[in-house]
């Protein structure tokens, strides 16, 4: 886990908001997971521990495309543990294209 965001680091601590991106299991730096699941419950699960791990009792997840799966199964395992709940998905390339041919 490590904190992401220059920017944001400064504005959560005049407000008390903080952001972590970690990597996913089977990802860096810890390779592959440790009891071998990647399930998505496992993943989902994994989220909810780190929302603990964070002295918090709930968190809001903003999470990419990458991040959903965990995202979704964490509000399933737990929903109120997620405040709220937002994904972001790339904009590609073809999708841009079409949007500019619209104006």
């Amino acid at each position: 886990m490590r904190p992401a965001g220059k920017g944001f680091s400064t504005a959560s601590r005049r407000t008390g908001i903080g952001r972590v991106a970690p990597a996913q299991r089977g990802y860096w730096p810890d390779g592959a997971a440790p009891d071998g699941s990647y399930r998505a419950s496992a993943t989902g699960q994994d989220a909810l521990d780190l929302i603990e791990a964070l002295g918090r009792d709930r968190a809001d997840l903003i999470v990419t495309t990458f991040g959903a799966r965990a995202a979704y199964a964490a509000a399933n395992l737990d929903a109120t543990r997620v405040a709220s709940l937002s994904v972001c998905g790339p904009l590609w390339p073809s999708t841009a294209n079409r949007l500019a041919r619209r104006r």
